[in-house]
């Protein structure tokens, strides 16, 4: 134990010297553990100046980075599954119309709609725009994606929105002669020819690019809904906010753990501390020597009275604030938060069908350009449809279509496709059931309301596994009738 005794003749400490006292008070409790490499000043600035090239770096950065920007653009990109139906405007001849069809639905099989589908939608989702090229293979048609850095769309074209495209990329990007080369075939005749006319000085620099306008017949851009900036930049300055707020709260979190051992240095009646500065180090160094080596309490060397005292506030006032801060993401974005956390599911239905309607601007520009495609290749007057086939809503659609097969509406293919029947195996199978296993002469329908006519007939009773209690209670009221 230290003893202190006051000596009138030692030397008197004032608060100018403890300038000198180092290491009395924790030093480690405020430490910043986590940084982002952008801020909020950052993205504000990329918005109002319009910076797509920066805007989409950002975007990039956070999609990357994981967490709940990467989770609503996953969950965009697997909202639906884009199935399609072929058709034909011309029926006079039968067996020609048909044929016509299935060439049809060969052309689009090529494409690989769900795959190349989900890769411009994540594009589009993270970058703002997707860049596509029409490139015709023997097994197989890609729309070949375009670096969206050189790329950009000013025009429109047949309600399509052109390419523009600088061919400094190549010299840019790939700076080995040999690799740039390699790189260079893998592109369309067009955009080779576009290189070479740039390295001869044929094509004019303009707005900072040499800028070469694509055939919008085998080019388009895809956008979310005409606006080809990353659909939730404005997302990214409340997810700097709940960050900051989770690093606050990692932080009081920490502090709950922590104690702070404050003990006194003594003053006589004037007030004149009764240690040298010398002694002050002795006494703090000694507490923390019995602490040892415990990280959660700390020593605080000062003038008031000896007291431990807990480092926490509200745990339910903590919990708002983070809670408040991620629900602010969520509200930005346009996406419930209950579709990522358990709630009612009134709530997250009526939040998936109307995410699954801000999908149709980009459906309906992928389905008009496969559709030009498909009259310039195949045949003039076929025409295709985009079915988005949702695992959210599959059920109903499917129950809705069948009830308007029966009322003699066209949706028997399309019933089809939601229960995970394509076009094409839809048409084999019929053909095969009816002239090859002449099964509509063996089997006959199923009872159903619609097969059966008189009292046979009527509505099903509704299933007791989908009835409400309420309407049970009355069913039990009427005596089971």
């Amino acid at each position: 134990m230290i003893i202190s005794k006051a000596i009138n003749k030692r030397e008197k400490v004032t608060f100018a010297d403890f300038d000198k006292v180092k290491g009395l008070a924790p030093s480690d409790l405020y430490i910043e553990s986590q940084s982002l490499s952008y801020t909020i000043e950052d993205i504000e600035t990329a918005i109002d100046s319009n910076d797509k090239r920066t805007m989409r770096l950002i975007s990039n950065y956070f999609f990357n980075r994981g967490g709940i920007y990467s989770n609503v653009i996953q969950y965009k990109t697997d909202l639906i599954s884009p199935k399609y139906i072929v058709s034909t405007s011309n029926t006079e001849d039968n067996v020609n119309a048909l044929e016509k069809v299935n060439e049809g639905l060969d052309f689009i099989e090529k494409f690989s709609l769900d795959k190349q589908y989900i890769e411009i939608l994540k594009d589009v989702l993270v970058e703002g725009v997707s860049f596509r090229y029409y490139v015709e293979g023997d097994s197989a048609i890609t729309m070949q994606e375009l670096p969206s850095t050189y790329c950009r769309t000013k025009f429109q074209w047949n309600n399509s929105q052109t390419v523009e495209f600088d061919p400094q990329y190549f010299e840019r990007e790939y700076r080995d002669t040999e690799t740039r080369e390699k790189i260079l075939e893998m592109y369309p005749d067009e955009i080779q020819t576009a290189y070479k006319d740039f390295k001869a000085g044929k094509i004019e620099r303009k707005d900072g690019g040499y800028w070469v306008l694509l055939e919008p017949k085998e080019a388009v851009a895809f956008t979310f809904n005409g606006n080809n900036i990353p659909r939730y930049m404005s997302v990214l300055t409340n997810i700097i906010d709940l960050n900051d707020e989770r690093i606050l709260s990692k932080r009081r979190m920490a502090q709950e753990l922590r104690k702070i051992l404050i003990q006194t240095v003594p003053s006589d009646k004037d007030g004149n501390f009764l240690l040298t500065s010398d002694e002050v180090k002795s006494l703090h160094k000694f507490a923390k020597s019995i602490l040892g080596d415990n990280k959660d309490i700390d020593v605080l060397t000062t003038f008031a009275d000896t007291e431990v005292k807990d480092l926490q506030e509200s745990q339910k006032v903590k919990q708002n604030t983070v809670d408040k801060a991620e629900q602010s993401v969520y509200t930005e974005a346009g996406v419930s938060s209950s579709l990522f956390n358990s709630d009612s599911n009134t709530t997250q239905k009526s939040s998936i069908l109307r995410d699954i309607e801000t999908l149709k601007y980009l459906i309906s520009s992928i389905e008009l350009f496969i559709n030009r495609k498909l009259k310039e290749v195949v045949d003039e007057d076929l025409w295709m449809k985009i079915i988005p086939v949702s695992l959210h809503t599959v059920d109903e659609q499917y129950k809705r279509a069948i009830e308007g097969a029966t009322y003699g509406m066209p949706t028997k293919m399309i019933a089809a496709i939601y229960n995970g029947i394509t076009q094409k195996e839809f048409l084999e199978l019929l053909n095969f059931e009816n002239n090859v296993m002449n099964l509509s002469e063996i089997m006959t329908p199923l009872k159903s309301s619609h097969t059966q006519t008189g009292e046979e007939g009527g509505a099903d009773a509704k299933a007791e596994a989908d009835a409400s209690s309420k309407t049970i209670e009355n069913k039990n009221a009427e005596g089971g009738n």
